[in-house]
């Protein structure tokens, strides 16, 4: 692959984009961003932008020529995933937002600039967990929710313009990722946030759906690292992006107090009432990933969390 020296990213305001951005940069790579109605150019300008617009789109690659596009774009309903389906208008935005979105990227590709590549973040909500132990890119589907079928859509809309029109369009299948940049929202953010608030002398003692249900976690700025190397392969396909290990929420919860000189019963108590989404273990295998890009975790579950702990009071006490 050439140089690469232009990048789109949609979805810049997420965790993924913003580190994504920071990522490109180090290498010389100027990007525009695109986040919700807005788009954010590499000068500092910055304008109205809808991903729904078909010509903007259009324009905005005639008049960049990007060498590479991240569509990165995520509607999320809820940090534990209790409700992927609350309505019909959760339904219509994820659609608008994993498909519909991404359509007009490819059409735009395929138009206007069609040596550029496109990355597309799909999710492990693809599969539901009843296959296992772990999920690779051979596992049946069996999408969660409105935001795992949406994704799903995503990703064979891509495989589509790969057949029919040669474009290259990859998928990575993501498994949980995290950093300082998840919103409070987030369970991770959430048990942190909590452990540092007791650790203060504050009560903030947060409800756990169910302590043990298992997921498989890695450290955010890896996986951005994953998406580049993706693109730099010789041909498009889809990988797991993954740790290939699961840990419960129990464990997580134990580690985070742990560095905080804290009781687990400190700072959680489990509340089996709460909703939960109905799906098995999702514990990625990497392997495929491991072998074309020569892609790893670099730091253990232990490392990233106690990575993940320092960031957050390290951004608390900076603020």
């Amino acid at each position: 692959m050439s140089l690469v020296s232009r990048a789109i990213i949609v979805g810049a305001g997420g965790q993924d984009g913003r580190l994504l951005k920071s990522s490109l940069q180090t290498k010389g790579v100027d990007s525009v961003g695109i986040s919700r109605h807005r788009i954010h150019y590499p000068d500092g300008k910055e304008d109205n932008f809808s991903t729904l617009d078909e010509q903007q789109i259009q324009s905005l690659l005639s008049e960049y020529q990007p060498d590479q596009i991240y569509y990165l774009a995520a509607h999320h309903t809820s940090s534990q995933g209790a409700s992927l389906e609350s309505s019909s208008e959760d339904y219509s935005v994820s659609h608008e937002t994993h498909v519909v979105g991404l359509h007009h990227f490819l059409e735009a590709i395929r138009v206007i600039r069609p040596s550029a590549r496109l990355f597309y973040a799909s999710s492990s909500l693809i599969f539901d967990g009843s296959v296992g132990p772990k999920q690779s890119e051979n596992t049946p589907f069996g999408p969660i929710g409105f935001y795992g079928l949406t994704k799903l859509q995503g990703m064979m809309l891509c495989r589509h313009y790969c057949r029919e029109h040669g474009l290259f369009a990859s998928s990575g299948i993501l498994f949980s990722h995290e950093s300082n940049y998840r919103p409070a929202s987030y369970l991770s953010k959430k048990i942190i946030s909590a452990a540092y608030a007791m650790s203060r002398g504050r009560d903030a003692k947060v409800a756990v759906g169910n302590l043990d249900s298992i997921n498989d976690w890695g450290y955010a700025a890896d996986y951005v690292e994953a998406f580049q190397g993706i693109l730099r392969l010789g041909s498009p396909a889809d990988f797991v992006v993954a740790t290939g290990e699961g840990h419960t929420i129990r464990e997580f919860a134990q580690c985070v107090c742990d560095q905080f000189g804290l009781r687990l019963s400190d700072c959680f108590v489990e509340d089996k009432s709460l909703p939960l989404r109905r799906t098995g273990p999702r514990v990625g295998d990497y392997a495929k990933l491991r072998e074309a890009v020569g892609w790893s975790p670099s730091k253990s579950f232990d490392q990233m969390i106690q990575a993940l702990v320092n960031d957050y009071v390290k951004a608390i006490e900076e603020a």
